[in-house]
């Protein structure tokens, strides 16, 4: 498991299993259940991955939790599916953090491929056939609101809300309202506490609006379980 102290060193970003829950919009649980093992089957993403403890995940593997749920609940590919896939990439392509590439993982049907950089063709790495070739056109799965590392192609960057960002490199990841850099959940905090959006305006010197932003994402989050 990574230290902590490492993973601020390196801006690998740093999430409570709680915040990331919140944050993608999961359960507590399914999100621990998606890096833990449990009845014997190894969890979706690698358990190697949690920081210090197990009780924190790291930027890359948040964005692998958005991707996944997405693939769940948008295309409704069953889980031991996607868990096969992450495994196949891994394991046999050395491939890590498929879901958290652009330009990387491509649905056809309840299947997953991936494309390698040193090929133009797709390998198929779930359902009968994996390893399976093909070069037909097929749908390329990624989040449209992540943005890529032209010289890593992992994910750097993820903006959840209209003015919010969420850049590992800030702040360790947590959401930012992009206009005055501060904390979206520190606004949001402070609104409840003060019960007035103009007397947070004023406290922390920003315009009203970013105030009002950083609100209405927070208060969008389904709380996590």
């Amino acid at each position: 498991m990574t230290k902590i102290s490492t993973a601020i060193e390196k801006e690998t970003g740093l999430y409570t299993l709680q915040e990331a829950a919140w944050y993608a919009r999961l359960p507590q649980a399914t999100l621990r259940a998606w890096f833990s093992a449990n009845n014997g089957k190894k969890g979706v993403l690698a358990e190697g991955e949690f920081i210090e403890d197990g009780s924190f995940i790291s930027f890359i593997d948040f964005i692998q939790t958005l991707a996944i749920r997405a693939i769940r609940v948008e295309k409704k590919i069953p889980l031991q599916r996607i868990r096969d896939a992450v495994k196949k990439a891994e394991d046999t392509y050395g491939l890590a953090y498929p879901f958290a590439r652009k330009h990387t993982t491509y649905l056809s049907g309840k299947d997953l491929f991936i494309q390698l950089e040193s090929m133009d063709d797709l390998i198929q790495v779930s359902g009968k056939n994996p390893d399976q070739v093909t070069s037909k056109k097929i749908i390329e799965f990624y989040l449209e609101e992540v943005s890529f590392d032209p010289e890593t192609g992992l994910a750097k960057l993820y903006k959840p809300y209209e003015n919010i960002k969420m850049n590992p490199s800030i702040g360790f990841g947590q959401p930012i309202v992009e206009t005055c850099n501060v904390p979206a959940v520190v606004l949001w905090e402070s609104v409840r506490n003060e019960g007035s959006f103009e007397k947070v305006a004023e406290l922390y010197g920003i315009d009203l609006e970013d105030v009002k932003t950083a609100f209405s994402y927070c208060d969008s989050l389904t709380p996590a379980a």
